[in-house]
């Protein structure tokens, strides 16, 4: 797995450590898309319009850190019925991203960082698939 830092994303973290009480609680799963690159609350707009591409907002439901104590994981869940637009049969997970949600207003998500999958993960229709992701901090 590779991710990209997004715009806000540095500063989110900065502030998480700081003590801001801020956490990444959320993640949008993209399917159709190409690799990790810039993500910004336009980006999904455009993506929502569907076509042969979309995502799915999803919470995190689990968050740890392994014991190198330098990587984090989270974990979430994802259903057919949660993506935007209607994937194609065939259709593949490509990357997430990870955010701190906010629960009534997605335009005022912050987006930390996008992990691609590396191999993409196959949709099976009315199936949830389990999303592990993981981000290394520091050497």
């Amino acid at each position: 797995m590779s991710f990209t830092m997004q715009a806000d994303g540095r500063k989110f973290l900065a502030e998480m450590l700081a003590g801001s009480g801020k956490k990444i609680n959320g993640m949008y799963v993209e399917y159709g898309t190409g690799s990790a690159g810039v993500r910004n609350s336009e980006y999904f707009k455009n993506l929502e319009k569907g076509g042969t591409a979309g995502f799915a907002r999803v919470a995190v439901t689990n968050a740890y850190v392994a014991p190198d104590g330098c990587t984090v994981h989270f974990d979430g869940m994802v259903c057919t019925g949660d993506l935007t637009g209607t994937p194609v049969k065939g259709a593949k997970l490509t990357c997430a991203t990870l955010a701190c949600l906010d629960s009534e207003h997605p335009e005022n998500d912050v987006l930390v960082c996008t992990v691609d999958f590396g191999s993409p993960v196959q949709i099976v229709k009315g199936a949830y698939t389990a999303i592990h992701t993981s981000m290394k901090l520091g050497a």
